[in-house]
């Protein structure tokens, strides 16, 4: 008769502190909200305009598009869903893949590769029109411009850069602005905000907003440069004769200005009493003389004409 105890049962706590092997775990499909983008390289031939994109007024794409998609290639994936006869449907990107296929048109001649379009390719809205409408109109409705302050100091960082000439040329094409542009924008984003805004409506070059910069302290500077510009673009030979002669009467108004506040401190600072008379034009006209000396200054300036509505015995 054996006299070995009976095996204990386990407890809680060891059956707890064993637990069973567990298998490895199965790929679930992705839920309804997740879906598995895929991102491929489309050719921008095989792509249309989807018909439930939000977009109906200005779907081309833009002369400033245009010229960094032939420089650069589309950067950003495009959203497209398949279709028939093996063809994608855009309804977020259309007009960066209308940029990709008329710079694809003349590539060959101008001796640039032919590119293909990164797109998420979303296969789970084939049929689902509805979400495909609303996506399509939360990509256009969230998107706002760059404000023109930015635009003009990212181009003054690429232009401060160490980047060699092939580069440089690149990003100016990139950017359609000429490489005297690259070295002005550090000159223009001295203008303040409504200046700068007024400036870009108007069609100013980064050149031109430069020189606008110089001489903006100048009453009417804005306004004279702009009827120069105009003057200019009715011509139409691509000139700006105009635009510089009124360059040029506004550096000299500026100098003028300088000069003679200058002259003025150092006379003050020298305590030289100024004799300054001032006459008004108008058939009031008076003749004031004055002193402009810090002593002087709430000096009452002496008549020397008589009173109102008598004429001047000069006169």
């Amino acid at each position: 008769m054996s006299t070995a105890s009976p095996a204990k049962k386990p407890t809680r706590a060891t059956t707890a502190a064993r637990p069973a092997p567990q298998s490895p775990p199965e790929l679930q499909p992705a839920a309804a909200d997740e879906p598995q983008d895929l991102i491929v390289r489309l050719d921008a031939a095989l792509i249309d305009r989807d018909a439930y994109n939000a977009r109906t007024t200005d779907t081309g794409p833009d002369d400033d598009l245009l010229a960094s998609v032939k420089e650069l290639g589309v950067q950003d994936a495009i959203s497209v869903r398949p279709g028939p006869d093996g063809r994608y449907g855009a309804f977020k990107g259309w007009r960066r893949a209308q940029a990709q296929q008329a710079a694809n048109e003349s590539a060959t001649a101008d001796g640039r590769p032919v590119r293909k379009v990164p797109a998420i390719i979303r296969a789970d809205l084939v049929g689902n029109d509805a979400m495909t409408h609303m996506l399509s109109l939360i990509e256009n409705d969230h998107r706002e411009p760059m404000r023109d302050r930015d635009r003009v100091k990212a181009i003054e960082t690429l232009a401060l850069m160490e980047v060699d000439e092939a580069q440089r040329e690149q990003m100016a094409r990139a950017l359609k602005i000429k490489r005297s542009e690259l070295r002005a924008a550090r000159e223009a984003s001295r203008l303040d905000d409504a200046v700068l805004r007024r400036a870009t409506l108007q069609g100013f070059d980064l050149v031109q907003m430069a020189e606008l910069a110089e001489v903006t302290e100048v009453r009417g500077a804005a306004r004279d440069l702009e009827e120069a510009q105009a003057k200019d673009a009715a011509e139409d030979d691509g000139g700006r004769g105009h635009w510089d002669q009124a360059l040029a009467r506004l550096r000299q108004t500026k100098a003028d200005t300088e000069a003679r506040q200058s002259a003025l401190k150092e006379l003050q600072d020298a305590d030289i009493p100024l004799r300054l008379t001032v006459v008004v034009s108008s058939p009031r006209a008076i003749s004031l003389l004055g002193y402009l000396t810090p002593s002087a200054t709430s000096r009452r300036p002496s008549q020397t004409c008589p009173p109102p509505r008598t004429p001047c015995p000069a006169r």
